[in-house]
C-alpha cells in the first residue's frame, strides 16, 4: 500500500514539472512615453502581445494564457521540444518549465492549550493601536497562500477579495483552506481576539486573498496568474482602490527560480505595493535565501525565536544572483511558535518564516493608515531605520537591518516625518 502511495506521489510530481512551457520575451522600447502606472501596464502588454505574434507557428490557436505581468505567455502542452525551438526565437528571452514552488511549511506546529500571543504582547503592537488609534483600517494587504478559512471567528467579514486558482468548482464568495497555512498567515496579518487574546497586528485591515498553494506546492504560471490579478482584484482597470497596498507571500524557492518573477514583483512595486517575502526556512547555512526574497526589490523577512535571537531555521544571506552578491535578508520579525487562526474556527501554534512575513505586512498596513502618502522607498526606509541593530553591526545576513522596532516605525509614520536614510 506504502508502495502504491508513493508511486502516485511520483507520478503526480512527475506529471506536473513536465506540463507546459513559460516563455518570458525580451523587452522592447516603449512607442510611447511612460509616464503612470497605466502607461506601463500598457507597455508590458503590448511586448506580451507581439511576442505572443513572433511564436505564433509554435502556438496552439487560443491554448495559452497571457501573464503580461512578466512580460510571458503560458503554453499549457509545451514540451522539451518546443522548448528548444522556442529558445532560437529572437523575441523570447527566456522558456521555463512551469516548476513547483514549493510552499514553505512549517518547521513546526501545534495545537494551541493556552494561548501565547509573544508576538504581539512582545513587540508593542498594542501599544500602538492605544497611542495612535492605528488598526489598518481601510488598508487592503493581499496574500498569495493556501487559502482562508472565511468564517473563522477571528477573519469573518476580512476577506473583501477572492480567487480560487486550484478549482473552479468552488463558490468564488466561500473562501477556504484546506491546508491551514493561509488561515494562519492571515490571521497574523489581520486577526482579531475570538480567542481571548489578540492575534493580529492589524485587525481592521481587509485580505485580497489569492489560492494557489496545496501541500505540494504551486505551479509557476498560477503564482504569476495572481500576482497579475492582485493589481486588479475587482477587475475594473478604472478603480484603484481594490488594489492592495502592501502583498504577504509565505512561499519562495531556488535562487535559480528568481528571474521569471522578478517582473512581476517590479510591476507591483511600479504599483505602489510594497512587497513583503518570507526569507526561507532552510537556515542556519549561509546562502540559503528564498527566492523572490532574494530580489532587491523585496523585503525579504528573517524569523525570531525571541524578542532578540534569530531562529536557526531561518534561511541566510548573501544572496547570490547572476554572480553579484548582497546582503539579505532585510529585517527580522517572530517566526517561532507563533499563535494564531487554524482551520476548523481553531487555533494553533506554527514556527517558520511564513510566520514572521505577516507580521511586517501587518506593520505595514499600520504605517500606511498612519500615513497612506507613503510609497514602497518610503515605508522600506522606515523599517530600516528604527530596527534594532542586532548580529555584526550594520546590515548582516542573519537579521538584515535587525529587529522590527513597531512603535518608533509607525510612529515616525504617523507623524510624517520621512527619514534621511541610505540603504
Amino acid at each position: 500500500m506504502k508502495k502504491v502511495a508513493l508511486l502516485i506521489v511520483l507520478v503526480f510530481f512527475i506529471g506536473t514539472f513536465a506540463r507546459g512551457l513559460i516563455v518570458q520575451f525580451k523587452d522592447e522600447p516603449s512607442k510611447t512615453p511612460i509616464r503612470t502606472f497605466a502607461d506601463y501596464v500598457n507597455h508590458l502588454k503590448s511586448v506580451t502581445e507581439n511576442g505572443i505574434k513572433a511564436i505564433s507557428d509554435e502556438v496552439e490557436r487560443g491554448n495559452y494564457k497571457v501573464l503580461w505581468i512578466a512580460r510571458a505567455v503560458y503554453l499549457p502542452n509545451g514540451d522539451a521540444n518546443l522548448m528548444k525551438k522556442l529558445q532560437k526565437n529572437p523575441k523570447v528571452a527566456k522558456v521555463y518549465p512551469d516548476f513547483i514552488v514549493p510552499l514553505m511549511k512549517p518547521v513546526a506546529e501545534k495545537d494551541a492549550k493556552t494561548p501565547n500571543n509573544w508576538n504581539i504582547r512582545d513587540f508593542a503592537v498594542e501599544k500602538v493601536w492605544k497611542d495612535f488609534h492605528l488598526t489598518g483600517k481601510g488598508i487592503i494587504v493581499g496574500q498569495i497562500d493556501t487559502g482562508v478559512e472565511g468564517d473563522h471567528p477571528d477573519l469573518k467579514g476580512k476577506i473583501v477579495y477572492w480567487r480560487d486558482f486550484l478549482s473552479n468548482s468552488l463558490p468564488v464568495d466561500h473562501p477556504v483552506d484546506s491546508v491551514g497555512h493561509g488561515t494562519h498567515t492571515a490571521g497574523t496579518i489581520c486577526g482579531g481576539s475570538a480567542s481571548g487574546v489578540p492575534i493580529g497586528v492589524a485587525p481592521d485591515a481587509k485580505i485580497a486573498a489569492a489560492r494557489c498553494f496545496s501541500w505540494f506546492g504551486a505551479n509557476t504560471h498560477d503564482i504569476l496568474d495572481a500576482m497579475q490579478w492582485l493589481l486588479d482584484p475587482d477587475g475594473d482597470p478604472n478603480t484603484t482602490n481594490d488594489r492592495p497596498r502592501v502583498i504577504n507571500n509565505s512561499w519562495g524557492g531556488p535562487i535559480s527560480h528568481l528571474s521569471v518573477f522578478e517582473d512581476a514583483v517590479k510591476a507591483w512595486v511600479k504599483a505602489g505595493i510594497v512587497p513583503v517575502f518570507s526569507a526561507g526556512n532552510s537556515g542556519p547555512n549561509p546562502r540559503t535565501i528564498a527566492a523572490p526574497a532574494a530580489s532587491k526589490l523585496a523585503i525579504a523577512v528573517a524569523a525570531l525565536k525571541t524578542t532578540t535571537e534569530v531562529a536557526s531555521f531561518s534561511s541566510r544571506g548573501p544572496a547570490v544572483v547572476n554572480g553579484e552578491e548582497y546582503i539579505k535578508p532585510d529585517i527580522a520579525a517572530p517566526g517561532q511558535n507563533v499563535y494564531s487562526a487554524i482551520p476548523g474556527k481553531k487555533w494553533g501554534y506554527k514556527s517558520g518564516t511564513s510566520m514572521a512575513g505577516p507580521f511586517i505586512a501587518g506593520v505595514v498596513a499600520l504605517m500606511l493608515e498612519a500615513n497612506p502618502n507613503l510609497t514602497v522607498d518610503d515605508v522600506k526606509k522606515l523599517l530600516y531605520k528604527h530596527a534594532i541593530d542586532l548580529g555584526a553591526p550594520g546590515k548582516d545576513n542573519d537579521y538584515g537591518w535587525g529587529v522590527v522596532n513597531v512603535y518608533e516605525t509607525v510612529k515616525e509614520a504617523y507623524g510624517k516625518r520621512l527619514p534621511s536614510y541610505d540603504e
